[in-house]
């Protein structure tokens, strides 16, 4: 396994405040007095830090590559492409065509089987990458 190195970073970042791998501060104050006292000498990377580094990563690993992306949008995105649906990128909008398509399944049309194998593959994806 790789060594792991000690991050400071901004919670403007990317990571924002969600992903806990590392020292964070929020205003260029905090960032001098974090890197201008002793303690920054004593700072040590934990396991719970590179846990969440190794999270952060697979997660933007899933969400850049779509065909391993795996989130809850992703089920509704998958079924509005199988069934020809335009994505309107607008929330409420795709929602009320989830519905109408989920209140019409018929577990023998061929896009419902097209729709089920999509979220198998993504599954078998994931587990490959495990």
């Amino acid at each position: 396994m790789a060594q792991v190195r000690l991050v400071i970073a901004s919670t403007n970042s990317p990571w924002g405040e969600e992903y806990k791998f590392g020292y964070w501060w929020n205003n260029p104050k905090e960032y001098e007095a974090l890197i201008s006292s002793k303690s920054i000498t004593e700072l040590v990377v934990t396991k719970t830090q590179t846990d969440e580094l190794y999270r952060y990563a697979m997660d933007r690993y899933f969400s850049i590559y779509s065909a391993t992306f795996f989130d809850v949008s992703s089920a509704w995105k998958d079924m509005l492409k199988v069934y020809g649906v335009e994505d309107c990128r607008e929330h409420g909008e795709n929602m009320e065509q989830i519905m109408r398509l989920v209140s019409r399944i018929d577990p023998e049309d061929i896009k419902f089987k097209e729709y089920i194998t999509t979220r198998l593959q993504r599954i078998n994806m994931l587990s490959s990458l495990r």
